[in-house]
């Protein structure tokens, strides 16, 4: 019973070191991780194709070292950005329409012979398009 029990942790072992190339790669993210696997699974048997897949899998294959972490940031990058457009586009919105209401202000004060009224608060700064008129001309 210890024998078998040996065997089985001395065959367990066996395997770890046999797939070490290709689990380097695997854990480094290389780019070409894939390749390595079926090189070691293949090939592997030789002690020349496994020293190829180990050397392969430490080489530098220009991959990031976290490709889940920038694939998020990527991914927080472009919800920003999109929060953005869509905040300037408000912003853009609320400008053209006190434009908008500033300037039909101007004509129905000028219409109703406020001209001095008018003149008197000049851009019309007094008026917010968010709560309306502040205070009637006097």
């Amino acid at each position: 019973m210890g024998g078998i029990i040996i065997l089985l942790i001395l065959l367990f072992l066996g395997l770890m070191l046999y797939f070490l190339p290709a689990f380097i790669a695997l854990i480094t993210f290389h780019r070409n991780a894939a390749a390595i696997a079926v090189l070691n699974l293949l090939a592997g048997w030789t002690v020349v194709g496994w020293l190829i897949a180990i050397v392969w899998a430490f080489t530098n294959s220009g991959a990031p070292k976290s490709a889940v972490s920038t694939s998020e940031e990527n991914l927080a990058t472009r919800e920003l950005r999109a929060e953005i457009i869509k905040a300037e586009s408000r912003i853009d919105g609320m400008v053209a329409d006190r434009v908008v209401v500033a300037h039909g202000l101007e004509e129905w004060l000028r219409a109703r012979g406020w001209q001095r009224d008018f003149e008197k608060f000049g851009n019309l700064d007094w008026y917010s398009p968010r709560h309306g008129i502040a205070s009637a001309p006097k």
